[in-house]
């Protein structure tokens, strides 16, 4: 991982720490884990629109879409290896 985090732009960790809040205001929001009922868009809307604000200027698409790909894949990691080591513990 600290060979990824050499070549990876600054913008990885910033959206990165987006999706974390995101994700730690959809657990405020609804804190069951069940699907139903399901989260209200209306509450992460404005969020999500303003997710690439301030880190994605004069970038081109390409950019922005592997910077978000990177974050979202490292989230995603880090979250299974999250489960599975509690998993193993028990």
């Amino acid at each position: 991982m600290a060979a990824d985090a050499m070549i990876e732009p600054p913008s990885v960790e910033a959206v990165l720490a987006k999706f974390r809040s995101l994700l730690n205001r959809a657990r405020e929001v609804k804190p069951v884990k069940t699907i139903d009922p399901p989260l209200p868009v209306a509450d992460f809307i404005q969020e999500v629109a303003s997710l690439g604000r301030g880190i994605f200027d004069g970038q081109s698409d390409a950019h922005r879409f592997a910077v978000v790909e990177t974050a979202a894949r490292k989230l995603f990691y880090e979250t299974l290896v999250s489960c599975l080591s509690v998993k193993l513990k028990s």
